[in-house]
């Protein structure tokens, strides 16, 4: 045991072992502020998970370079992280590892961070760590993986893209193949890359891989130190960041907004979301900036923020391309790799959803998608006529 880990006691009354099949070492996010000691961090001196992990055991003297200042990176990155969250949840790592020639990514023997608010929920969270110590996802030669086979950490990770689930169990077996290991332990559910920005080059190094024991999309914790550490968690964030510091395109966009609310209240519409598109060489097309929802949809409006898509994917993406508007009749129907909202779409019951996209008064390059989703009860959500009514109406009081 570390000897830092040996200044507090482990708060807790169910042994370590829970926590993994080896030694650990732990200590809370911050011993001066005892509204912090409910966050610990965790984390093996001696690669000892790997030495347990039957998938793993040729891996551990073949460990990608410089793994080790990673897994300290990433371990400096939780200890500093702010959690005001009140609920269960568990943060954990999926780093990269080689065996042979192939490269996978692995959570065994990689830092973690748990919530200790509360009690309830936290064997299952336990438990759902444990199990996945013995699963590997594969990589292929140019940093890609299967898709949907291997779940979400290896889409975020080949995509570069965040991932957020109000409730896994609306996860699909395609999207989720091993659904077993969430149930009755994870409900909310947020996947993030995680990039080395060391120059010339944005590597892809790992996923954080965030769960909870509650329902909930976005979760109360504040990376404050990840650029200090030389990393980051989205290819799309300069640009993000350069919006949100033009007061002009933030005033329109609020304008936009006000329209947005007036029209939801009227047509009782439970979600609509502006995307801010810009018209570069970037994959990335759009982020959501804002939403605006009815009041008992305020969950997929937290899942929603810091969500990303690509040029031509799903209804926002190809309306952005088109640079007109789209409608699908199902948008539960959509592959998960088009649009990442899918399994909350179905948790809500969406069915119709249509999107339009305008170019913004204040710069050339600079466009809104704004997206409108649709409860599947709906009587006309499925008739294109009501919905191009619809949007001509919205047209004509944004323009």
């Amino acid at each position: 045991m570390a000897t830092g880990a040996q200044k507090i006691l482990w708060p807790l009354d169910f042994p370590m072992s829970d926590l993994g099949p080896c030694e650990i070492s732990w200590y809370p996010q911050n011993p001066s502020n005892l509204w912090l000691l409910n966050f610990w961090v965790f984390w093996s001196t001696y690669d000892d998970e790997l030495l347990y992990s039957n998938s793993l055991l040729a891996a551990r003297d073949n460990t990608f370079s410089g793994n080790d200042v990673i897994k300290q990176k990433i371990k400096t990155l939780l200890q500093l992280t702010h959690s005001f969250r009140t609920t269960m949840f568990l943060i954990q790592f999926w780093g990269l590892v080689k065996i042979g020639d192939k490269m996978y990514l692995t959570t065994c023997d990689q830092p973690f961070g748990l919530s200790l608010h509360q009690k309830y929920g936290l064997k299952g969270l336990c438990e759902y760590r444990k199990s996945c110590l013995d699963y590997l996802i594969p990589l292929n030669q140019n940093g890609g993986t299967q898709v949907l086979e291997f779940g979400p950490p290896g889409r975020v990770f080949t995509s570069g893209l965040p991932e957020s689930v109000i409730d896994a169990c609306h996860y699909s077996t395609q999207e989720y193949p091993r659904l077993d290991r969430l149930a009755g332990r994870v409900v909310g559910y947020w996947a993030m890359p995680v990039y080395d920005q060391k120059p010339p080059n944005q590597l892809t190094i790992g996923v954080l891989e965030i769960v909870s024991s509650y329902q909930g999309g976005q979760y109360c914790f504040y990376l404050d130190s990840i650029e200090e550490l030389g990393l980051s968690t989205s290819r799309g964030s300069t640009w993000f960041n350069n919006f949100v510091s033009n007061s002009d395109k933030l005033r329109e966009m609020d304008e936009i907004g006000e329209v947005l609310n007036v029209v939801c209240r009227r047509h009782q519409l439970p979600v609509a979301q502006i995307w801010i598109n810009e018209n570069s060489s970037e994959e990335v097309a759009a982020c959501v900036a804002q939403s605006y929802c009815l009041p008992h949809f305020s969950t997929f409006k937290d899942a929603s923020v810091n969500c990303f898509i690509r040029k031509g994917q799903g209804v926002v993406g190809k309306a952005f391309s088109s640079k007109s508007a789209c409608f699908c009749r199902d948008i539960r129907q959509l592959s998960i790799t088009e649009y990442s909202l899918v399994p909350n779409a179905r948790k809500f019951g969406f069915s119709a959803c249509f999107a339009i996209c305008f170019r913004s008064s204040c710069s050339k390059n600079f466009t809104y998608t704004l997206e409108f989703l649709l409860p599947m009860n709906d009587a006309n959500s499925g008739d294109p006529r009501t919905v191009l009514e619809l949007l001509t109406a919205i047209e004509t009081t944004v323009a």
